[in-house]
């Protein structure tokens, strides 16, 4: 016997396979809502993380850090002290010296004024009071205040 032919049927979808397909659907859309949120935490602790490093890198290299870290390299080093104390000893050395000169010049213009003091008046009045003497009398004088 032959075979009949049978109409072919197309096959009507099952409410299973609704469902199947509307879990699967499901599935993805929530897999990519918790993939979502998941990335947006991690970069928003990159971003936390990227800006502590920025703002510790400021920190880092702020002028102010460096300025102190700077004065605290010369406090320490031997080098520095070295040099310290050796400016400091010439410039007292230094200091002596002026301060030697200078009494040594204010004594040899107190002498200057002295001398020229006395010659001023003292030299002057003996002068005048030796040119108003009769010329014996002058000779006397001469003998008696004049000896070497």
């Amino acid at each position: 016997m032959p075979r009949e032919k049978k109409d072919p049927v197309t096959p009507q979808p099952t409410f299973g396979l609704y469902f199947k397909l509307i879990f699967l659907i499901g599935l993805v859309l929530f897999g990519a809502i918790i993939l979502n949120t998941i990335i947006a935490s991690k970069n928003l602790q990159s971003t936390k993380l990227n800006s502590k490093s920025i703002k510790a890198l400021e920190e880092y290299a702020s002028p102010e850090l460096w300025k102190e870290r700077i004065e605290n390299e010369f406090r320490t080093n031997a080098a520095y002290k070295q040099a310290v104390k050796g400016i400091t000893n010439t410039t007292d050395q230094v200091l002596g010296d002026a301060t030697g000169i200078k009494d040594e010049i204010v004594d040899e213009a107190k002498n200057e004024a002295e001398d020229f003091v006395y010659d001023q008046t003292v030299v002057a009045m003996i002068e005048s009071l030796l040119k108003r003497m009769p010329k014996r009398q002058q000779d006397n004088f001469k003998e008696q205040f004049c000896r070497p």
